[in-house]
Protein backbone atom coordinates (compact mmCIF):
# COMPACT_ATOMS: atom_id res chain seq x y z
CA UNK A 1 0.00 0.00 0.00
CA UNK A 2 1.21 3.50 -0.82
CA UNK A 3 1.26 6.31 1.65
CA UNK A 4 -1.90 8.34 1.77
CA UNK A 5 -0.08 11.63 1.35
CA UNK A 6 1.63 10.65 -1.92
CA UNK A 7 1.69 13.53 -4.42
CA UNK A 8 -0.85 13.01 -7.17
CA UNK A 9 1.50 14.18 -9.90
CA UNK A 10 3.76 11.15 -9.46
CA UNK A 11 3.24 8.74 -12.40
CA UNK A 12 1.62 5.44 -11.50
CA UNK A 13 3.21 2.04 -12.09
CA UNK A 14 0.72 1.44 -14.90
CA UNK A 15 1.72 4.67 -16.66
CA UNK A 16 5.40 3.79 -16.36
CA UNK A 17 4.80 0.31 -17.76
CA UNK A 18 2.89 1.81 -20.68
CA UNK A 19 5.83 4.11 -21.40
CA UNK A 20 8.24 1.15 -21.22
CA UNK A 21 6.02 -0.87 -23.55
CA UNK A 22 5.84 1.95 -26.10
CA UNK A 23 9.60 2.47 -26.11
CA UNK A 24 10.33 -1.23 -26.53
CA UNK A 25 7.65 -1.85 -29.15
CA UNK A 26 8.31 1.22 -31.29
CA UNK A 27 12.08 0.73 -31.62
CA UNK A 28 11.98 -2.55 -33.61
CA UNK A 29 9.14 -1.23 -35.78
CA UNK A 30 11.08 1.93 -36.62
CA UNK A 31 14.33 0.04 -37.22
CA UNK A 32 12.70 -2.52 -39.52
CA UNK A 33 10.86 0.21 -41.41
CA UNK A 34 14.20 1.97 -41.86
CA UNK A 35 16.27 -1.05 -42.93
CA UNK A 36 13.70 -3.53 -44.33
CA UNK A 37 16.12 -6.22 -43.17
CA UNK A 38 15.08 -8.84 -40.58
CA UNK A 39 18.74 -9.73 -40.02
CA UNK A 40 19.11 -6.72 -37.73
CA UNK A 41 17.35 -8.73 -35.02
CA UNK A 42 19.91 -11.57 -35.18
CA UNK A 43 23.47 -10.71 -34.08
CA UNK A 44 26.14 -13.39 -34.73
CA UNK A 45 25.63 -15.09 -31.34
CA UNK A 46 21.95 -15.70 -32.14
CA UNK A 47 22.79 -18.58 -34.52
CA UNK A 48 24.06 -20.92 -31.80
CA UNK A 49 21.11 -20.11 -29.54
CA UNK A 50 18.74 -20.84 -32.42
CA UNK A 51 20.42 -24.17 -33.18
CA UNK A 52 20.02 -25.27 -29.56
CA UNK A 53 16.38 -24.19 -29.54
CA UNK A 54 15.76 -26.16 -32.75
CA UNK A 55 17.19 -29.26 -31.10
CA UNK A 56 15.06 -28.77 -27.98
CA UNK A 57 11.89 -28.27 -30.03
CA UNK A 58 12.42 -31.18 -32.43
CA UNK A 59 14.27 -33.85 -30.44
CA UNK A 60 13.96 -32.76 -26.82
CA UNK A 61 17.75 -32.88 -26.46
CA UNK A 62 20.16 -30.01 -25.93
CA UNK A 63 22.57 -30.62 -28.77
CA UNK A 64 23.84 -29.31 -32.11
CA UNK A 65 24.07 -31.77 -35.01
CA UNK A 66 23.52 -34.62 -32.58
CA UNK A 67 26.47 -33.66 -30.34
CA UNK A 68 25.64 -32.63 -26.73
CA UNK A 69 26.09 -28.86 -26.39
CA UNK A 70 28.42 -27.82 -23.57
CA UNK A 71 29.21 -24.21 -24.51
CA UNK A 72 25.72 -22.73 -24.49
CA UNK A 73 23.37 -23.24 -21.55
CA UNK A 74 19.64 -24.03 -21.96
CA UNK A 75 18.16 -20.93 -20.32
CA UNK A 76 17.85 -18.65 -23.35
CA UNK A 77 17.22 -21.38 -25.97
CA UNK A 78 14.14 -22.36 -23.96
CA UNK A 79 12.77 -18.86 -24.56
CA UNK A 80 13.28 -19.36 -28.30
CA UNK A 81 11.37 -22.67 -28.38
CA UNK A 82 7.85 -21.12 -28.71
CA UNK A 83 8.98 -19.14 -31.74
CA UNK A 84 10.63 -22.20 -33.27
CA UNK A 85 7.47 -24.25 -32.78
CA UNK A 86 5.27 -21.51 -34.26
CA UNK A 87 7.65 -20.93 -37.17
CA UNK A 88 8.24 -17.23 -36.39
CA UNK A 89 11.18 -17.27 -34.02
CA UNK A 90 12.14 -13.60 -34.46
CA UNK A 91 8.68 -12.07 -34.07
CA UNK A 92 7.60 -14.32 -31.19
CA UNK A 93 10.86 -13.97 -29.27
CA UNK A 94 11.01 -10.18 -29.64
CA UNK A 95 7.43 -10.01 -28.38
CA UNK A 96 8.30 -12.19 -25.37
CA UNK A 97 11.36 -10.08 -24.66
CA UNK A 98 9.32 -6.88 -24.76
CA UNK A 99 7.08 -8.41 -22.09
CA UNK A 100 10.16 -9.45 -20.08
CA UNK A 101 11.60 -5.95 -20.45
CA UNK A 102 8.41 -4.44 -19.02
CA UNK A 103 8.51 -6.98 -16.19
CA UNK A 104 12.06 -5.85 -15.43
CA UNK A 105 10.84 -2.24 -15.22
CA UNK A 106 8.13 -3.30 -12.76
CA UNK A 107 10.66 -5.22 -10.65
CA UNK A 108 12.93 -2.16 -10.59
CA UNK A 109 9.96 -0.06 -9.47
CA UNK A 110 8.99 -2.46 -6.69
CA UNK A 111 12.58 -3.02 -5.56
CA UNK A 112 13.13 0.71 -5.16
CA UNK A 113 9.94 1.06 -3.16
CA UNK A 114 11.10 -1.70 -0.81
CA UNK A 115 14.39 0.16 -0.31
CA UNK A 116 12.98 3.66 0.15
CA UNK A 117 9.26 3.24 0.95
CA UNK A 118 8.86 6.30 -1.23
CA UNK A 119 6.63 6.36 -4.27
CA UNK A 120 8.51 9.21 -5.94
CA UNK A 121 11.78 7.26 -5.78
CA UNK A 122 10.06 4.14 -7.12
CA UNK A 123 8.59 6.11 -10.03
CA UNK A 124 11.99 7.65 -10.73
CA UNK A 125 13.65 4.24 -10.97
CA UNK A 126 10.85 2.91 -13.15
CA UNK A 127 11.14 5.81 -15.59
CA UNK A 128 14.92 5.52 -15.67
CA UNK A 129 14.65 1.83 -16.55
CA UNK A 130 11.79 2.39 -19.00
CA UNK A 131 14.00 4.59 -21.19
CA UNK A 132 17.47 3.23 -20.40
CA UNK A 133 19.09 2.86 -23.86
CA UNK A 134 20.59 -0.62 -23.48
CA UNK A 135 17.49 -2.05 -21.81
CA UNK A 136 15.29 -0.75 -24.61
CA UNK A 137 17.54 -1.94 -27.45
CA UNK A 138 18.26 -5.48 -26.31
CA UNK A 139 14.57 -6.38 -26.13
CA UNK A 140 14.75 -6.39 -29.95
CA UNK A 141 17.86 -8.57 -30.29
CA UNK A 142 17.85 -12.36 -30.14
CA UNK A 143 20.39 -12.47 -27.32
CA UNK A 144 20.24 -13.64 -23.70
CA UNK A 145 20.62 -10.18 -22.14
CA UNK A 146 16.93 -9.35 -21.59
CA UNK A 147 16.04 -12.71 -20.02
CA UNK A 148 19.14 -12.56 -17.85
CA UNK A 149 18.30 -9.06 -16.60
CA UNK A 150 14.75 -10.16 -15.75
CA UNK A 151 15.78 -13.27 -13.80
CA UNK A 152 18.47 -11.29 -11.99
CA UNK A 153 16.07 -8.50 -11.01
CA UNK A 154 13.56 -11.13 -9.87
CA UNK A 155 16.26 -12.53 -7.61
CA UNK A 156 17.06 -9.08 -6.21
CA UNK A 157 13.38 -8.34 -5.57
CA UNK A 158 12.81 -11.68 -3.81
CA UNK A 159 15.96 -11.45 -1.68
CA UNK A 160 14.95 -7.98 -0.51
CA UNK A 161 11.46 -9.24 0.34
CA UNK A 162 13.13 -12.02 2.34
CA UNK A 163 15.39 -9.56 4.17
CA UNK A 164 12.34 -7.46 5.02
CA UNK A 165 9.88 -10.21 6.02
CA UNK A 166 12.12 -13.16 6.91
CA UNK A 167 9.89 -15.76 5.21
CA UNK A 168 11.67 -18.90 4.04
CA UNK A 169 9.49 -19.21 0.93
CA UNK A 170 10.91 -15.93 -0.38
CA UNK A 171 14.46 -17.17 0.17
CA UNK A 172 13.71 -20.42 -1.69
CA UNK A 173 12.16 -18.46 -4.56
CA UNK A 174 15.18 -16.13 -4.64
CA UNK A 175 17.55 -19.11 -4.84
CA UNK A 176 15.55 -20.59 -7.73
CA UNK A 177 15.56 -17.25 -9.58
CA UNK A 178 19.31 -16.88 -9.15
CA UNK A 179 19.93 -20.44 -10.35
CA UNK A 180 17.75 -19.71 -13.36
CA UNK A 181 19.87 -16.66 -14.17
CA UNK A 182 22.98 -18.87 -14.17
CA UNK A 183 21.33 -21.12 -16.77
CA UNK A 184 20.73 -18.03 -18.91
CA UNK A 185 24.22 -16.55 -18.58
CA UNK A 186 26.94 -18.45 -16.70
CA UNK A 187 28.57 -15.20 -15.57
CA UNK A 188 26.33 -15.47 -12.50
CA UNK A 189 27.86 -18.87 -11.61
CA UNK A 190 29.70 -17.63 -8.52
CA UNK A 191 27.01 -15.19 -7.38
CA UNK A 192 25.18 -17.74 -5.16
CA UNK A 193 28.39 -18.20 -3.16
CA UNK A 194 28.88 -14.42 -2.87
CA UNK A 195 25.28 -13.88 -1.76
CA UNK A 196 25.45 -16.73 0.74
CA UNK A 197 28.44 -15.01 2.36
CA UNK A 198 26.49 -11.76 2.30
CA UNK A 199 23.48 -13.38 4.01
CA UNK A 200 25.75 -14.93 6.63
CA UNK A 201 27.37 -11.54 7.24
CA UNK A 202 23.93 -9.94 7.55
CA UNK A 203 23.18 -12.42 10.36
CA UNK A 204 26.04 -10.98 12.40
CA UNK A 205 24.48 -7.51 12.26
CA UNK A 206 21.15 -8.64 13.64
CA UNK A 207 20.57 -8.94 17.37
CA UNK A 208 18.04 -11.76 17.25
CA UNK A 209 17.06 -14.67 15.06
CA UNK A 210 20.69 -15.62 14.36
CA UNK A 211 20.00 -19.35 14.19
CA UNK A 212 17.16 -19.07 11.70
CA UNK A 213 18.99 -16.55 9.52
CA UNK A 214 22.17 -18.65 9.48
CA UNK A 215 20.12 -21.68 8.46
CA UNK A 216 18.60 -19.57 5.68
CA UNK A 217 22.03 -18.69 4.28
CA UNK A 218 23.02 -22.36 4.23
CA UNK A 219 19.71 -23.38 2.66
CA UNK A 220 20.09 -20.68 0.00
CA UNK A 221 23.53 -21.96 -1.02
CA UNK A 222 22.43 -25.60 -1.00
CA UNK A 223 19.41 -24.92 -3.23
CA UNK A 224 21.52 -22.98 -5.73
CA UNK A 225 24.27 -25.62 -5.68
CA UNK A 226 21.79 -28.44 -6.29
CA UNK A 227 20.06 -26.69 -9.19
CA UNK A 228 23.29 -25.55 -10.84
CA UNK A 229 25.17 -28.77 -10.12
CA UNK A 230 22.53 -30.80 -11.97
CA UNK A 231 23.69 -29.30 -15.28
CA UNK A 232 27.34 -29.98 -14.51
CA UNK A 233 26.45 -33.62 -13.88
CA UNK A 234 24.67 -33.68 -17.24
CA UNK A 235 27.73 -32.22 -18.98
CA UNK A 236 30.02 -34.83 -17.46
CA UNK A 237 27.72 -37.76 -18.16
CA UNK A 238 26.95 -36.81 -21.77
CA UNK A 239 30.16 -35.11 -22.91
CA UNK A 240 32.84 -35.79 -20.30
CA UNK A 241 33.08 -32.08 -19.52
CA UNK A 242 33.45 -31.15 -15.85
CA UNK A 243 32.39 -27.51 -16.03
CA UNK A 244 29.02 -25.79 -16.16
CA UNK A 245 29.65 -24.12 -19.53
CA UNK A 246 32.53 -24.01 -21.97
CA UNK A 247 31.90 -20.35 -22.76
CA UNK A 248 34.26 -19.34 -19.94
CA UNK A 249 37.08 -21.50 -21.30
CA UNK A 250 36.62 -20.05 -24.78
CA UNK A 251 36.65 -16.48 -23.46
CA UNK A 252 39.74 -17.15 -21.38
CA UNK A 253 41.63 -18.49 -24.40
CA UNK A 254 40.39 -16.48 -27.38
CA UNK A 255 40.00 -13.14 -25.59
CA UNK A 256 42.08 -12.90 -22.42
CA UNK A 257 45.06 -15.02 -23.49
CA UNK A 258 44.96 -13.66 -27.04
CA UNK A 259 45.08 -10.07 -25.78
CA UNK A 260 48.05 -10.87 -23.54
CA UNK A 261 49.89 -12.57 -26.43
CA UNK A 262 49.18 -9.63 -28.72
CA UNK A 263 50.51 -7.15 -26.17
CA UNK A 264 53.65 -9.20 -25.42
CA UNK A 265 54.48 -9.93 -29.07
CA UNK A 266 53.46 -6.52 -30.39
CA UNK A 267 51.00 -8.05 -32.85
CA UNK A 268 47.42 -7.24 -33.79
CA UNK A 269 44.76 -8.64 -31.46
CA UNK A 270 42.76 -10.11 -34.35
CA UNK A 271 45.89 -11.62 -35.92
CA UNK A 272 46.67 -13.50 -32.71
CA UNK A 273 43.06 -14.66 -32.43
CA UNK A 274 43.13 -16.11 -35.94
CA UNK A 275 46.42 -17.88 -35.26
CA UNK A 276 44.93 -19.39 -32.09
CA UNK A 277 42.04 -20.82 -34.12
CA UNK A 278 39.24 -18.40 -33.31
CA UNK A 279 35.88 -19.70 -34.64
CA UNK A 280 37.45 -23.07 -35.53
CA UNK A 281 35.32 -25.55 -33.59
CA UNK A 282 35.54 -29.34 -33.91
CA UNK A 283 31.79 -29.74 -33.33
CA UNK A 284 32.22 -33.37 -32.24
CA UNK A 285 32.67 -35.43 -29.10
CA UNK A 286 36.26 -34.15 -28.65
CA UNK A 287 34.95 -30.66 -27.81
CA UNK A 288 35.28 -31.28 -24.05
CA UNK A 289 38.98 -32.19 -24.36
CA UNK A 290 39.54 -29.19 -26.64
CA UNK A 291 37.98 -26.80 -24.13
CA UNK A 292 40.06 -28.21 -21.30
CA UNK A 293 43.26 -27.81 -23.35
CA UNK A 294 42.35 -24.22 -24.23
CA UNK A 295 41.68 -23.37 -20.58
CA UNK A 296 45.00 -24.91 -19.52
CA UNK A 297 46.95 -23.05 -22.22
CA UNK A 298 45.18 -19.77 -21.42
CA UNK A 299 46.05 -20.04 -17.74
CA UNK A 300 49.70 -20.74 -18.66
CA UNK A 301 49.86 -17.60 -20.83
CA UNK A 302 48.12 -15.40 -18.27
CA UNK A 303 50.21 -16.61 -15.32
CA UNK A 304 53.37 -15.93 -17.32
CA UNK A 305 52.31 -12.28 -17.79
CA UNK A 306 50.05 -11.37 -14.84
CA UNK A 307 50.69 -7.62 -14.98
CA UNK A 308 49.78 -7.43 -18.68
CA UNK A 309 46.63 -9.46 -18.04
CA UNK A 310 45.64 -7.29 -15.06
CA UNK A 311 46.03 -4.12 -17.13
CA UNK A 312 43.96 -5.57 -19.99
CA UNK A 313 41.28 -6.77 -17.59
CA UNK A 314 41.06 -3.43 -15.76
CA UNK A 315 40.68 -1.58 -19.06
CA UNK A 316 37.90 -3.99 -19.92
CA UNK A 317 36.02 -3.15 -16.72
CA UNK A 318 36.32 0.53 -17.58
CA UNK A 319 34.97 -0.11 -21.09
CA UNK A 320 32.06 -2.11 -19.68
CA UNK A 321 30.94 0.79 -17.53
CA UNK A 322 31.85 3.71 -19.79
CA UNK A 323 31.23 2.49 -23.34
CA UNK A 324 28.06 4.34 -24.43
CA UNK A 325 27.17 1.43 -26.78
CA UNK A 326 26.09 3.72 -29.62
CA UNK A 327 27.56 1.17 -32.03
CA UNK A 328 24.83 -1.28 -31.02
CA UNK A 329 22.18 1.22 -32.10
CA UNK A 330 24.00 2.01 -35.34
CA UNK A 331 24.22 -1.71 -36.14
CA UNK A 332 20.52 -2.08 -35.43
CA UNK A 333 19.72 0.68 -37.89
CA UNK A 334 22.16 -0.63 -40.49
CA UNK A 335 24.61 2.25 -40.08
CA UNK A 336 27.57 0.17 -38.87
CA UNK A 337 28.52 -3.24 -40.20
CA UNK A 338 29.00 -6.21 -37.88
CA UNK A 339 32.66 -6.90 -37.19
CA UNK A 340 33.77 -3.38 -37.99
CA UNK A 341 36.98 -3.91 -36.04
CA UNK A 342 36.53 -1.11 -33.50
CA UNK A 343 37.24 -3.37 -30.51
CA UNK A 344 40.52 -4.51 -32.04
CA UNK A 345 41.53 -0.88 -32.65
CA UNK A 346 40.80 0.00 -29.01
CA UNK A 347 42.89 -2.94 -27.77
CA UNK A 348 45.79 -2.33 -30.18
CA UNK A 349 45.93 1.50 -30.22
CA UNK A 350 44.24 2.54 -26.98
CA UNK A 351 40.95 4.29 -26.31
CA UNK A 352 42.12 7.92 -26.61
CA UNK A 353 43.71 7.47 -30.06
CA UNK A 354 40.70 5.47 -31.31
CA UNK A 355 38.28 8.17 -30.18
CA UNK A 356 40.38 10.84 -31.89
CA UNK A 357 40.37 8.89 -35.15
CA UNK A 358 36.61 8.36 -34.90
CA UNK A 359 35.98 12.08 -34.50
CA UNK A 360 37.80 12.70 -37.79
CA UNK A 361 36.79 9.68 -39.88
CA UNK A 362 33.32 8.76 -38.58
CA UNK A 363 31.61 11.80 -37.03
CA UNK A 364 28.21 10.06 -36.80
CA UNK A 365 29.70 7.33 -34.64
CA UNK A 366 31.60 9.87 -32.55
CA UNK A 367 28.65 12.16 -31.84
CA UNK A 368 26.21 9.35 -31.15
CA UNK A 369 28.66 7.94 -28.62
CA UNK A 370 29.07 11.40 -27.07
CA UNK A 371 25.31 11.88 -26.63
CA UNK A 372 24.71 8.43 -25.16
CA UNK A 373 27.84 8.87 -23.06
CA UNK A 374 26.36 11.94 -21.39
CA UNK A 375 23.16 10.00 -20.68
CA UNK A 376 25.21 7.16 -19.18
CA UNK A 377 27.19 9.60 -17.06
CA UNK A 378 23.96 10.98 -15.57
CA UNK A 379 22.87 7.45 -14.61
CA UNK A 380 26.20 6.56 -13.01
CA UNK A 381 26.59 9.83 -11.08
CA UNK A 382 23.07 9.50 -9.70
CA UNK A 383 23.78 5.91 -8.67
CA UNK A 384 26.96 6.93 -6.84
CA UNK A 385 24.96 9.58 -4.99
CA UNK A 386 23.16 6.76 -3.16
CA UNK A 387 26.37 6.20 -1.17
CA UNK A 388 27.37 9.79 -0.44
CA UNK A 389 27.11 11.35 2.99
CA UNK A 390 27.47 8.14 4.98
CA UNK A 391 25.67 4.78 5.01
CA UNK A 392 22.04 4.65 3.98
CA UNK A 393 19.70 1.84 3.06
CA UNK A 394 21.52 -0.69 5.23
CA UNK A 395 21.65 -4.38 4.33
CA UNK A 396 19.05 -4.30 1.49
CA UNK A 397 20.89 -1.56 -0.42
CA UNK A 398 24.15 -3.45 0.12
CA UNK A 399 22.60 -6.51 -1.58
CA UNK A 400 21.89 -4.44 -4.69
CA UNK A 401 25.34 -2.86 -4.67
CA UNK A 402 27.18 -6.18 -4.17
CA UNK A 403 25.31 -7.77 -7.08
CA UNK A 404 26.15 -4.82 -9.34
CA UNK A 405 29.83 -4.87 -8.30
CA UNK A 406 30.04 -8.63 -8.90
CA UNK A 407 28.70 -8.26 -12.45
CA UNK A 408 30.97 -5.31 -13.20
CA UNK A 409 34.10 -7.11 -12.03
CA UNK A 410 33.35 -10.32 -13.92
CA UNK A 411 32.54 -8.36 -17.09
CA UNK A 412 36.11 -7.17 -17.55
CA UNK A 413 38.66 -8.37 -20.09
CA UNK A 414 39.70 -7.36 -23.60
CA UNK A 415 36.36 -8.32 -25.18
CA UNK A 416 34.37 -6.13 -22.77
CA UNK A 417 31.98 -3.61 -24.31
CA UNK A 418 28.86 -1.71 -23.30
CA UNK A 419 26.75 -4.81 -24.00
CA UNK A 420 28.15 -6.44 -20.87
CA UNK A 421 26.78 -3.55 -18.81
CA UNK A 422 23.20 -4.43 -19.77
CA UNK A 423 22.33 -6.58 -16.71
CA UNK A 424 23.88 -3.98 -14.41
CA UNK A 425 21.72 -1.12 -15.65
CA UNK A 426 18.45 -2.10 -13.90
CA UNK A 427 20.46 -2.16 -10.66
CA UNK A 428 21.97 1.20 -11.59
CA UNK A 429 18.43 2.54 -12.07
CA UNK A 430 17.53 1.42 -8.55
CA UNK A 431 20.65 2.99 -7.10
CA UNK A 432 20.19 6.16 -9.16
CA UNK A 433 16.65 6.62 -7.84
CA UNK A 434 17.91 6.12 -4.29
CA UNK A 435 20.63 8.67 -4.98
CA UNK A 436 18.14 11.18 -6.37
CA UNK A 437 15.89 10.68 -3.35
CA UNK A 438 18.83 11.20 -1.01
CA UNK A 439 19.83 14.42 -2.79
CA UNK A 440 16.21 15.61 -2.72
CA UNK A 441 15.95 15.06 1.03
CA UNK A 442 19.26 16.79 1.59
CA UNK A 443 18.00 19.75 -0.42
CA UNK A 444 14.77 19.82 1.61
CA UNK A 445 16.76 19.91 4.85
CA UNK A 446 18.90 22.77 3.57
CA UNK A 447 15.79 24.66 2.50
CA UNK A 448 14.19 24.09 5.88
CA UNK A 449 17.37 25.20 7.65
CA UNK A 450 17.64 28.32 5.48
CA UNK A 451 13.98 29.07 6.22
CA UNK A 452 14.64 28.65 9.93
CA UNK A 453 17.60 31.03 9.74
CA UNK A 454 15.46 33.57 7.92
CA UNK A 455 12.71 33.37 10.54
CA UNK A 456 15.34 33.59 13.28
CA UNK A 457 16.82 36.75 11.80
CA UNK A 458 13.33 38.24 11.48
CA UNK A 459 12.23 37.59 15.09
CA UNK A 460 15.66 37.88 16.74
CA UNK A 461 16.03 34.16 17.56
CA UNK A 462 18.34 31.42 16.27
CA UNK A 463 17.33 27.96 15.10
CA UNK A 464 17.91 25.19 17.64
CA UNK A 465 20.48 22.47 17.20
CA UNK A 466 17.83 20.03 16.01
CA UNK A 467 16.94 22.46 13.20
CA UNK A 468 20.43 22.04 11.78
CA UNK A 469 20.21 18.27 11.48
Amino acid sequence: MWKADSPRHIPSAAAILCAALCARALLPLIAYSWTRDARIFKPPDAASYHACAESLARTGSFSISGVPEIVRTPGYPLLLVPGVVLGHVTAVTVLLQIVLGCLTVWLVYRTTFILTENRLAAATSGLLCAFEPLSVLYCSLLLAETLFATTLMLFIFLILVYLKRGKMRHLVAAACALAASVYVRPIAYWLPFVMAIFLAAAVCRRREGHGKDALGAVAFLCICAALIGAWQIRNYCEAGYRGFSGIGDQALYFYDAAAVEAAVRGESYYTVQRRMGYHDSTGDASEARRLERMASEARRIILAHPVTFAAQYARGIARTMLDPAAIDYLKFFGRYREGGGLLGKIIDRGLARTVYELARARPTLFWSNLILGLVLLAYLVSALAAFTGGPAGGIPLAAVAITAIYLIILSGGPNALGRFRHPVMPLVCVLAACGCERMRRRGDRRTAYAGGMGRGAHDGTRPSGTDRV
